[in-house]
Protein backbone atom coordinates (compact mmCIF):
# COMPACT_ATOMS: atom_id res chain seq x y z
CA UNK A 1 0.00 0.00 0.00
CA UNK A 2 2.94 2.02 0.69
CA UNK A 3 5.83 2.90 -0.70
CA UNK A 4 8.51 -0.18 -0.72
CA UNK A 5 11.51 1.93 -0.40
CA UNK A 6 10.80 5.06 1.87
CA UNK A 7 13.92 7.35 2.11
CA UNK A 8 15.49 7.81 5.22
CA UNK A 9 14.32 11.72 5.81
CA UNK A 10 11.02 10.39 5.00
CA UNK A 11 11.21 8.05 7.92
CA UNK A 12 13.12 10.29 10.52
CA UNK A 13 10.33 12.82 9.47
CA UNK A 14 7.16 10.56 9.98
CA UNK A 15 9.15 9.11 13.17
CA UNK A 16 9.53 12.83 14.54
CA UNK A 17 5.81 13.83 13.81
CA UNK A 18 4.81 10.89 15.79
CA UNK A 19 6.40 11.51 18.41
CA UNK A 20 6.27 15.24 19.13
CA UNK A 21 2.37 14.66 18.54
CA UNK A 22 2.42 11.13 20.62
CA UNK A 23 0.88 9.22 17.34
CA UNK A 24 1.30 5.83 16.57
CA UNK A 25 3.80 5.76 13.47
CA UNK A 26 1.40 3.38 11.32
CA UNK A 27 -1.20 6.90 11.84
CA UNK A 28 0.76 9.30 10.62
CA UNK A 29 2.50 7.09 7.79
CA UNK A 30 -1.06 6.78 6.57
CA UNK A 31 -2.12 10.20 6.64
CA UNK A 32 1.38 11.07 5.03
CA UNK A 33 0.45 8.61 2.08
CA UNK A 34 -3.11 8.83 1.86
CA UNK A 35 -3.37 11.55 -0.89
CA UNK A 36 -1.62 9.51 -2.83
CA UNK A 37 -2.58 5.92 -2.37
CA UNK A 38 -6.32 7.40 -2.89
CA UNK A 39 -5.19 9.37 -6.84
CA UNK A 40 -3.23 5.81 -8.27
CA UNK A 41 -6.78 4.37 -7.41
CA UNK A 42 -8.98 7.05 -9.19
CA UNK A 43 -6.34 7.23 -12.05
CA UNK A 44 -6.66 3.73 -12.52
CA UNK A 45 -10.27 3.42 -12.19
CA UNK A 46 -11.68 3.42 -15.97
CA UNK A 47 -15.22 4.28 -14.89
CA UNK A 48 -14.40 7.84 -13.37
CA UNK A 49 -12.91 10.45 -15.25
CA UNK A 50 -13.31 13.21 -12.61
CA UNK A 51 -10.38 15.55 -12.05
CA UNK A 52 -8.53 15.04 -8.62
CA UNK A 53 -7.14 18.00 -7.12
CA UNK A 54 -4.18 18.18 -4.19
CA UNK A 55 -3.53 20.71 -2.26
CA UNK A 56 -0.30 22.43 -3.19
CA UNK A 57 -0.28 20.14 -6.27
CA UNK A 58 -2.41 21.26 -8.36
CA UNK A 59 -5.29 19.42 -10.58
CA UNK A 60 -4.77 15.97 -12.31
CA UNK A 61 -7.29 14.92 -14.85
CA UNK A 62 -7.40 13.23 -18.46
CA UNK A 63 -6.90 14.97 -21.24
CA UNK A 64 -9.55 15.95 -23.65
CA UNK A 65 -7.55 14.49 -26.68
CA UNK A 66 -7.69 11.16 -24.67
CA UNK A 67 -11.21 11.73 -23.34
CA UNK A 68 -12.50 9.44 -26.51
CA UNK A 69 -10.76 6.19 -25.55
CA UNK A 70 -12.46 6.31 -22.43
CA UNK A 71 -15.85 7.59 -22.45
CA UNK A 72 -17.86 4.62 -23.90
CA UNK A 73 -21.02 7.20 -23.58
CA UNK A 74 -20.18 9.59 -26.50
CA UNK A 75 -19.18 6.79 -28.52
CA UNK A 76 -22.93 5.43 -28.09
CA UNK A 77 -24.19 8.73 -29.03
CA UNK A 78 -22.12 10.08 -32.02
CA UNK A 79 -22.40 6.27 -33.69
Amino acid sequence: MYFKHEQDWQKKAIRDIAKKYGIDIRVVRQIVYYPFVFMARKMSDRDDLLPIRHRHLGVFLLKKRWEKYFNETKEEENS
